[in-house]
């Protein structure tokens, strides 16, 4: 009987001490975290100025609202369970830190996903994205009253057309031309938009204002967001008589029952075969049989000039000739543009601040520039004879300069005062050798010059302040660079106001 009380004894001992073991391993418990679920499969995409974020939902039930922080402080807090959000007002172009995380009831939080985002900026936008103005011919080659708007390079390395396009066009008396839906296409073949305006006033002003829409690439990625890009350009359909010219070669007796009459082979362009030509010929063109109405604008007299002759205007039309006698085809052909087109490259220029060289008015040879050879050998962006190296997203500078060169500029002067002018050029040849000058004009006025040092290398530029500070009216003015005996390429001037 002892030895069974004995047993019981023992075994209720040991009962006591596992059930207090039992009780110490729960009360190690009893202050551990029991964390919410985790979202999972972060998506992220970068918009303007706002990311967009996307996971999978946590399915625990004991997570109740989802987390967004981003930055030091910033954060978004839901009130649900949610998978999907954007992030809007991040316009400090920095890259943002962000957190997406569950938390429960009592504010425990779950495992973060982690993300770090550089959202496009509105200044990246501005200082990346362009749009050049449109080019304008005849839609049939020929006939100006209906005109063809052709953009060209809309799908380049910073931007991605996105089929958006407003087009409003303005007579000088303030009416809007109708122009018909079916003429406007935003099927872009070849980065390049046709649009055709038809039934325009010969010799009437015209403003075109139009709007497209893009979407910015970085890192060859296409942001979700679009954007506008404006212009606004101006323009005059011009035409041209198509009569036929009647030219006079004075000096081998020509009169009013031996001229020759040219007609039109293509708008502009007149033929005359086999003409006897002597030396110091004066050929007169005129616009009716009796010869006494001058054609008044410039001709090209030959196709290809031969080296031993020379061709001299007497300022009135008409052509002196030094040339040997002989045969010759004639080719007069008319100097007037089909279309005017003027206006700036991309909006006014801003005084005090910075005229880049390669944005340069729009309008052509002789209107927006002279330059003395054909065709692009800068090889850069704009699809102009200036020489222009480099790109849109690049350091950009005019090239290949020669002597007598110009570039004009439309500038807006905010505030009347007296300014400082500096330029920055690079040349090849080294520091204390004059590589030219840069004369600088406002509205027809030479007001100083730049004289430009050497640099040692095309690639390095230096500062060179003009002779003399100027004065400067507020308002829109023309300024016109004129390059003289350049050996340099010039990158871009600054205006400074000082009082």
């Amino acid at each position: 009987m002892k030895i069974n009380n004995l047993f019981i004894i023992v075994m209720l001992l040991v009962l006591c001490f596992s059930c207090e073991e039992q009780d110490e391993n729960y009360k190690q418990y009893l202050t551990e975290t029991v964390y919410p679920g985790k979202a999972d499969s972060l998506r992220t995409y970068i918009g303007v100025e706002k990311v967009y974020l996307a996971w999978d939902a946590p399915t625990d039930a004991k997570a109740e609202r989802m987390v967004i922080k981003f930055g030091e402080t910033d954060s978004i807090i839901s009130e649900t369970i949610i998978d999907t959000i954007v992030v809007s007002g991040l316009n400090s172009g920095d890259t943002y830190n962000f957190q997406i995380f569950s938390v429960d009831k009592d504010d425990n939080q779950s495992i973060k996903l982690y993300a770090d985002l550089y959202p496009v900026s509105k200044d990246w936008i501005s200082k990346n994205m362009f749009i050049s103005n449109p080019q304008i011919l005849p839609s049939d080659g020929v006939n100006v009253n209906s005109l063809t708007f052709s953009w060209t390079a809309l799908d380049n390395d910073v931007m991605k057309y996105k089929d958006g396009l407003e087009f409003t066009l303005i007579d000088s008396d303030g009416n809007s031309v109708f122009i018909d839906p079916a003429n406007i296409s935003n099927d872009v073949a070849g980065g390049k938009l046709v649009i055709e305006v038809p039934n325009l006033d010969i010799d009437k002003t015209y403003t075109v204002a139009y709007k497209m829409l893009f979407s910015p690439r970085v890192d060859n990625k296409i942001i979700l967001d679009t954007t506008p890009l404006s212009g606004e350009i101006t323009f005059v359909p011009t035409d041209y008589s198509l009569d036929p010219i009647f030219l006079l070669a004075e000096s081998i007796g020509w009169d009013n029952s031996s001229f020759i009459t040219l007609s039109a082979l293509e708008p502009g362009s007149y033929l005359g075969e086999n003409i006897t030509l002597k030396a110091n010929d004066v050929i007169r063109a005129f616009q009716d049989p009796d010869l006494s109405s001058e054609k008044q604008y410039g001709f090209s007299y030959f196709a290809t000039v031969p080296e031993f002759m020379s061709v001299t205007d007497d300022g009135n039309d008409n052509i002196k000739l030094d040339i040997n006698d002989g045969l010759y085809d004639v080719i007069v052909e008319s100097t007037s543009k089909i279309v005017n087109i003027t206006g700036t490259y991309d909006g006014l220029i801003e005084i005090p601040g910075t005229v880049e060289a390669e944005f340069f008015n729009i309008g052509g040879q002789g209107y927006a520039y002279n330059d003395t050879s054909a065709g692009n050998s800068g090889r850069g962006w704009r699809d102009e004879n200036v020489d222009i190296e480099g790109s849109l997203t690049g350091r950009s500078n005019v090239s290949h300069t020669a002597d007598g060169e110009w570039l004009v500029y439309t500038v807006n002067v905010l505030e009347t005062g007296t300014y400082s002018l500096e330029g920055f050029f690079s040349s090849s040849k080294g520091s204390g050798t004059s590589v030219g000058q840069l004369a600088v004009f406002i509205d027809d006025l030479e007001l100083t010059l730049i004289e430009v040092d050497g640099t040692g290398n095309w690639g390095t530029y230096k500062g060179n302040p003009a002779s003399s500070n100027i004065q400067l009216e507020a308002g829109i003015h023309k300024l016109k660079l004129l390059l003289r005996s350049p050996s340099y390429n010039f990158d871009y001037i600054v205006f400074n106001k000082l009082y």
